[in-house]
């Protein structure tokens, strides 16, 4: 069963390898001031936190759910809630949609919201599913009184988040940056993988995809032979790559007589989806998500505060690129999961099997 790893924890994970996270929980909130658990820790140097950034969780103060089922044309939908904790501006999640909210209307618990947002498919979704933050709400910190553990923000939250909440500090960069680093890693990072479809006689032609989008995405091109009760066969392809607005096909140069039990291998490289929600998952290892992503963010946090910013990492970056380019290459080492044992792979160009179909 394969890794699965939220946008959330992978966030979390990747600031921590590099000094900046910490997680707390709130003791008292008066405006702006934010009394936390952790004096003691953000005394000493390594969490000077001073212009970092404080982060609420993405669960609203009370439970919010779709009030009446909604289609995917509609941009007011209506909610059930305690004390109302969306606001405007929230980006939220219902299923695997995120919708802006533009207005709130308190006194018919509406919202005026942007469907599909930020790439994701507008979709129908049922009564009573859960309503949740995209990302939870964020401040940044201003000052800090390490005698007291009182951090004081540049604006108030609203909702006042309650004692006893779960308050996140990151480092350098604010919430979103730390995303665009993560979806940087995983958009940018390749794995291998197959694509396999059946032969169709005098069918030339065959489109990829839609996760191909370039050619040089593609690394082989194979027939394979399977029939039933003997061992799978497999040999290299003539074949031309044809691309076209961010699709490729691939059309054989020759084809078998007879194509009952053949099939068309194709082993690419493809990259990661990005992530547009804290819940939303990736399965990229979190241990190779971890070392690309925390290249990017270090990456991101030299441009920010020049040749002072190695200080902030506790490590060299020449520690961190080598554990980059390590994840890079286990991950392309990966071969695609084979359903049957590998027979002969053939060689160069068409090679006749013996037990198979005719391929001249």
């Amino acid at each position: 069963m394969a890794e699965v790893t939220t946008r959330l924890a992978a966030r979390e994970a990747i600031a921590a390898d590099l000094r900046q996270f910490f997680k707390s929980t709130i003791q008292n909130v008066t405006g702006v001031e934010i009394t936390v658990d952790a004096s003691r820790d953000f005394a000493q140097d390594k969490f000077r936190i001073r212009g970092w950034y404080a982060l609420l969780g993405d669960a609203y103060s009370s439970l919010v759910t779709l009030n009446g089922a909604i289609g995917a044309g509609d941009v007011q939908i209506f909610y059930t809630s305690t004390g109302d904790p969306v606001q405007t501006g929230d980006v939220i999640l219902i299923g695997n949609e995120l919708l802006l909210v533009l207005a709130v209307n308190t006194a018919l618990n509406r919202l005026d919201v942007i469907r599909g947002y930020n790439g994701t498919i507008a979709a129908a979704h049922l009564t009573g599913v859960a309503i949740t933050r995209a990302t939870g709400a964020w401040r940044p910190i201003v000052n800090h009184d390490p005698t007291t553990g009182v951090i004081t923000v540049n604006r108030a939250f609203s909702p006042v988040p309650a004692n006893g909440d779960p308050l996140v500090l990151l480092g350098i960069l604010d919430p979103p940056a730390w995303d665009d680093c993560l979806n940087e890693a995983l958009t940018q990072t390749p794995r291998r993988d197959r694509f396999t479809t059946p032969l169709l006689a005098n069918t030339w032609e065959y489109a990829l995809p839609s996760w191909v989008q370039i050619e040089e995405q593609v690394e082989a091109v194979k027939l394979r032979y399977a029939p039933a009760g003997s061992r799978p066969q497999e040999i290299s392809a003539m074949h031309l790559k044809q691309e076209d607005e961010n699709a490729v096909s691939i059309q054989l140069r020759t084809l078998p007589a007879d194509v009952v039990d053949v099939s068309l291998l194709v082993d690419a490289r493809r990259y990661y989806t990005a992530l547009q929600a804290d819940t939303a998952t990736t399965t990229m290892p979190l241990r190779h998500l971890r070392a690309v992503g925390a290249e990017v963010a270090a990456n991101r946090i030299l441009h920010e505060l020049g040749a002072s910013g190695k200080e902030v990492f506790g490590v060299s970056m020449a520690i961190i690129r080598d554990k980059a380019n390590n994840a890079r290459k286990a991950l392309l080492g990966q071969s695609a999961e084979l359903d049957y044992s590998l027979g002969h792979t053939g060689a160069i160009g068409p090679v006749a099997l013996t037990s198979g179909p005719d391929w001249s």
